[in-house]
C-alpha cells in the first residue's frame, strides 16, 4: 500500500508479529504495559475490531485488497492517519483475519438456536480450485454446486454446502453432514422451503422427501410460488407455438420472433385489461419485475413510452420465464395485426402471470399460499376449454 511504503521509506519501525496479528489475547493490553520497552509508546499495530467492515466486505463482494486500500483512504481523508503514523495501518491480511472471524461469529451463534424451519436453494458458481498434476498444485477455475442454507424465521443465514453434484442424493448428503458437523438441532424444524425443480420435490427421492426419511417425521413443505406460477405459462406457449429449441430458443413462430422483439418499433395496439393486479409503486422490485410491471401497465392503458420500449426485456432463458413473459409484451406492442396466439399469450400474461406475480412478490407470507393458489386457478378460466 502507498501509505504503509511511505512509513518504512521515512525510516518508521512497524512491528509485524503474526502472533500478535493473528489473535488478539485478553491479556495482550496488560502485557503491553508490563513490558518495560514500551513504556511511554503506543503500539504500532492495528488493534481494533473491524466486525462492520468485514460485513460489508462479504455483502458487497469486495476484495480483500480493495478493501483494505478504502479503509486506510478514508481514514487519511478524516485525518485519522497521518504520513508517519501505521498504528491505523489496515493491510489486506488484517481484513481476512477479521472476516474470517465474524463469519465463524456470526454462524456460532445462528447454530445455537434451534431449526424451526429450514430453506435452501443451490447454483453452479465457478470456482478457483487447485488440481494435482503430479507433484504440483496448478489453478484452475471449475463449475460448483454451491447450495446455500438459511433459516426462518427472520432470514438468518446459516452457512452453504457443496455436494458433489446436483443430484438429490448429494444434495441430502451434503445438507446432513452440514447438521452433523455443526451439531445443529433439527428436532424441532416443521418446513422446509425450495424452489419446485424436481430435484427437490421429487415424490419417492426428492431432497424434501429423503430429509423426511432422515429426520423420521413429515414436515411442511413451502415450495417457491414464483417457480410454480412459471408452469402455465411455459405449457401454454409450448402448446400454441412447439417445444423449446436448446436452453434459449424456441421451434415456433412466436418464440422465434422473442428473440429481436426489442429491436422493433412500436404500433398502435388493442387495449388489454390488467385483472385484479396490486399496486407495486412502493414494493421493491427487480429490473426486469419493474420491467413487467410497466408494460403491463402500458398495454392496460394502450400508450407505451419511448423510454420503457428501449428498455431492455431481459435474456430468453427457459430457466427465467418472467424475461419471455416481457418479450411477449414487448412483442405484442409492436405487432401491428399480432395473430391469435400471440393475442392469447398475452391476454393470459394480463390476465393471469402477471397479477399472479405481483400478488406473490406483495404477500409472500406462507399462510398466503393456498389464496395465491385459487387465484391461479381462478384466473386461468379466461382460456378456452380446450387450452
Amino acid at each position: 500500500m502507498a501509505l504503509q511504503s511511505t512509513a518504512e521509506a521515512q525510516g518508521t519501525c512497524v512491528s509485524s508479529s503474526s502472533s500478535g496479528e493473528e489473535e488478539m489475547s485478553n491479556d495482550g493490553n496488560a502485557e503491553l504495559d508490563t513490558d518495560s520497552n514500551a513504556v511511554g509508546k503506543s503500539s504500532t499495530q492495528m488493534r481494533s475490531p473491524l466486525s462492520n467492515l468485514a460485513c460489508e466486505c462479504d455483502r458487497h463482494g469486495v476484495s480483500d485488497r480493495c478493501a483494505a486500500a478504502l479503509a486506510v483512504a478514508v481514514l487519511q481523508d478524516v485525518g485519522l492517519v497521518t504520513g508517519n503514523d501505521c498504528s491505523m495501518v489496515i493491510d489486506r491480511s488484517k481484513v481476512r483475519r477479521e472476516r474470517k472471524r465474524k463469519r465463524k461469529e456470526l454462524q456460532s451463534t445462528s447454530l445455537k438456536k434451534r431449526l424451526c424451519a429450514i430453506y435452501f436453494d443451490g447454483r453452479k458458481d465457478k470456482t478457483r480450485a487447485q488440481v494435482k498434476r503430479g507433484k504440483k498444485l496448478y489453478p484452475k477455475v471449475v463449475m460448483e454446486e454451491h447450495i446455500s442454507l438459511a433459516q426462518e424465521p427472520n432470514s438468518e443465514y446459516l452457512g452453504h454446502v457443496t455436494p458433489d453434484n446436483g443430484t438429490s442424493k448429494s444434495i441430502h448428503k451434503a445438507i446432513c453432514m452440514f447438521f452433523l458437523d455443526n451439531d445443529v438441532d433439527t428436532s424441532n424444524i416443521v418446513a422446509i422451503g425450495c424452489d419446485d425443480t424436481n430435484v427437490n420435490t421429487g415424490a419417492l427421492g426428492g431432497v424434501i422427501c429423503l430429509l423426511e426419511k432422515n429426520f423420521k417425521r413429515p414436515i411442511h413443505w413451502f415450495v417457491c410460488m414464483l417457480h410454480a406460477n412459471e408452469l402455465p405459462l411455459q405449457h401454454l406457449l409450448q402448446k400454441l407455438d412447439g417445444g423449446t429449441r436448446g436452453p434459449k430458443a424456441f421451434s415456433g413462430n412466436i418464440g422465434r420472433a422473442l428473440m429481436n422483439c426489442k429491436t422493433l418499433p412500436i404500433v398502435a395496439y388493442l387495449q388489454i385489461p390488467l385483472v385484479m393486479c396490486p399496486n407495486m409503486e412502493a414494493i421493491e422490485l427487480s429490473t426486469d419485475q419493474k420491467c413487467l410491471y410497466n408494460i403491463c401497465i402500458a398495454v392496460a392503458k394502450g400508450d407505451c413510452s419511448s423510454d420503457l420500449a428501449l428498455q431492455k426485456p431481459g435474456p430468453v432463458c427457459h430457466s427465467r420465464w418472467l424475461t419471455t413473459a416481457n418479450r411477449i409484451m414487448r412483442l405484442y406492442a409492436a405487432t401491428e395485426n399480432p395473430t391469435d396466439n400471440l393475442v392469447i399469450l398475452a391476454t393470459f400474461v394480463m390476465s393471469v402471470y402477471a397479477p399472479i406475480w405481483f400478488h406473490i412478490k406483495a404477500k409472500s407470507a406462507s399462510t398466503e399460499g393456498s389464496k395465491h393458489l385459487w387465484r391461479m386457478i381462478k384466473y386461468s378460466r379466461c382460456l378456452e376449454k380446450h387450452l
